[in-house]
């Protein structure tokens, strides 16, 4: 099936808010649809679900994301007794605490690349996707990851030592990296080497320490943050969330804070890109990539 036969390619997403207690069920019951999706592929393109917060009442929430080749492709599957049998279920077990909310139903001109989901009100994590088995990931776990994520971009803005930082938020042998050129390194000494593990002791420091404990020191001898506390948990369309299942799940977060220079006083404001991955089974993070405007840290610091 092509577009030429279809038309344009149809996005459907709809917002489901089960009763307290009742998420598990609700989720249960998509992935069998998953399934059905599966089953009769044909017009089907993509089919994702995702957990997530209304932010405004804190309610749990299932986000459903299904791409068909156009708005007859959904008709049709929507008409399937799978589909029947499950909204009779939510029925039957008054599963729901309100009617399903479709917040979209759309062409898309320019279809963006799957595997990745952008959503500008809210921060998403995966719970499946169409092209996989239902995945062995739990959804605590996967919780687990943006709990860790949302309270380092607080720790971030509240200025929280990095030792408790690396302490509650990381592995025991994280890696950190920062990039920048190496001819930066005169007055940027942090950039562009690969810190790794943990000090076994405040005692151990020394000029050759890599760990992730000496890139905080290091980063702190050299700079000063004063970041915006005005959003302490980064702004939701700052986040950006692969839909990959395990260690592989990467989360991108962009944050803003005024910097200084220790050796000048001079300050900047500064956009921060962080790349986490490499989660363990709580959701603590393993790897922490970093980007920055090395050239304005390098100038500022003269």
């Amino acid at each position: 099936m092509t577009n030429t036969q279809f038309g344009e390619e149809c996005d459907i997403v709809a917002v489901l808010t089960p009763k307290p207690g009742k998420l598990d069920r609700v989720a249960e019951l998509l992935t069998k649809l998953t399934a059905c999706v599966k089953k009769n592929e044909p017009g089907v393109l993509s089919f994702h679900l995702y957990k997530d917060f209304d932010r405004e009442t804190g309610q749990e929430e299932l986000v459903l994301v299904e791409k068909y080749v156009n708005k007859e492709a959904y008709d049709l599957h929507a008409e399937l007794p799978d589909f029947q049998a499950m909204h009779a279920t939510f029925r039957s077990e008054e599963l729901m605490a309100k009617p399903i909310l479709i917040k979209s139903v759309k062409p898309l001109n320019n279809p963006p690349v799957l595997g990745t989901f952008y959503h500008r009100s809210t921060f998403l994590l995966p719970y499946s996707n169409f092209n996989t088995e239902p995945p062995v990931k739990s959804i605590v776990a996967t919780m687990n990851i943006r709990t860790t994520v949302e309270a380092f971009c607080a720790d971030f803005a509240n200025g929280t030592h990095p030792t408790t930082i690396l302490d509650s938020r990381f592995t025991s042998n994280p890696e950190i990296y920062e990039y920048g050129p190496s001819w930066a390194r005169s007055r940027l000494p942090y950039l562009g080497r690969s810190w790794t593990g943990r000090r076994s002791s405040p005692a151990s420091s020394s000029e050759e320490d890599t760990t992730c404990d000496a890139y905080f020191d290091v980063l702190g001898q050299t700079l000063f943050f004063e970041p915006d506390n005005r959003e302490p948990t980064s702004p939701p369309d700052q986040f950006l969330v692969s839909t990959s299942n395990g260690s592989d799940d990467a989360v991108m977060v962009k944050l803003t804070s005024t910097v200084g220079s220790n050796a000048t006083g001079k300050k900047w404001v500064e956009t921060f890109v962080f790349l986490f991955g490499k989660f363990d089974a709580q959701g603590r993070i393993g790897k922490l990539e970093i980007w920055s405007d090395s050239l304005s840290a390098w100038v500022n610091s003269e």
